[in-house]
């Protein structure tokens, strides 16, 4: 079964080897933390709707569904932003051009549509191995030993909230940063830098939001072993 980790790591690189070797561009590389954020929602949850570490799984429905609901309208929110913002702004600046001030363009030549609508093969086929991952992960270590049976709800929840305030903050600096820097370099180095200090952030993100989570996992148990003792 994949590891976890390995599987943050394989997808926290991908931007990077997309940027280099197939030429994505900064609206890609915000658009896949995007898709990885809606599949977190999603399997979430289903995580919240089976989970039994609360005890009480009498609310799991209402509480999956209003988790679902919640973190979807606000992904769907956080599109419109990346699409309007970083994917058709700063195409149309890298394409008119800061320097010559030529309006010589054509919508319909605008690529990051190509990412949007999952038209460009290579990013097409890693959303798809991603996807696949992630439904491997979920029914192969998740239920299949039986996580479910210890994991609470509001652990779940805290990790889908450290990931709003990343997008916070890698979207509205990536979007001036990208727009500085395309002022500056061609599109293909802008997309090379930003997916490293992109990936960086978010590591650096991941790495403490795993590390609180299971700090509160085992203070949890902690707990429950105390009691038992007593």
């Amino acid at each position: 079964m994949p590891n976890s980790k390995y599987t943050h790591l394989l997808m926290n690189l991908l931007p990077i080897f997309g940027a280099v070797f197939w030429g994505w561009t900064p609206f890609s590389v915000i658009f896949v933390y995007w898709l990885e954020s809606l599949s977190i929602t999603v399997f979430t949850s289903l995580k919240i709707l089976i989970s039994k570490g609360d005890g009480n799984t009498a609310l799991n429905t209402f509480q999956s569904m209003g988790f679902g609901l919640k973190y979807t309208g606000l992904l769907f929110f956080y599109l419109l932003f990346i699409v309007v913002f970083v994917g058709a702004t700063l195409e149309v600046i890298s394409k008119v051009g800061l320097a010559d001030g030529t309006m010589e363009f054509h919508l319909e030549e605008l690529e990051f549509t190509q990412y949007l609508f999952f038209q460009e093969p290579s990013f097409r086929y890693s959303m798809l191995g991603f996807l696949l991952f992630k439904l491997i992960y979920f029914f192969g270590v998740f239920v299949k030993e039986k996580q479910y049976l210890e994991t609470t709800i509001d652990v779940l929840k805290k990790e889908m909230m450290s990931r709003v305030i990343t997008k916070h903050l890698v979207i509205i600096l990536g979007f001036f940063a990208a727009v500085l820097l395309t002022s500056w370099l061609e599109m293909n180095v802008v997309s090379i830098t930003f997916a490293c200090v992109f990936v960086l952030i978010k590591s650096l993100v991941d790495f403490f939001s795993k590390k609180q989570q299971r700090d509160e996992v085992q203070r949890m148990f902690s707990g429950i072993r105390i009691v038992a003792i007593k």
